[in-house]
């Protein structure tokens, strides 16, 4: 389990929400992060984005890390990255989401 502050989690969900927007959206994008893993099992898909994405993100946190040894939260994160690309403004913002996580 990890503990995030209160402005990186805030980052992750600026950085997730307009990826989330739709159920389907959701599904696709969480298929994309953890293939064949049961934690896609675990996820109630439904709810609007205010209330989905907080969510999300505090029970990627809680569960920690896959089996490969990476937080389950920066695996989603790197995929969302792949999905939009990443802006020289939001680099820097990666970077201190990344530092959180890592530690």
């Amino acid at each position: 389990m990890m503990t995030l502050d209160a402005r990186s989690q805030q980052q992750i969900i600026e950085l997730l929400s307009p990826l989330m927007v739709s159920e389907q959206d959701r599904r696709s994008l969480l298929i994309l992060a953890f293939v064949n893993h049961p934690l896609v099992q675990q996820i109630d898909f439904s709810g609007d984005v205010a209330s989905f994405v907080p969510a999300l993100v505090d029970r990627l946190a809680q569960f920690g890390k896959l089996d490969d040894g990476r937080p389950a939260l920066w695996v989603l994160l790197e995929v969302a990255r792949e999905q939009i690309g990443i802006a020289p403004v939001q680099r820097q913002s990666s970077e201190n989401v990344r530092q959180c996580i890592r530690s």
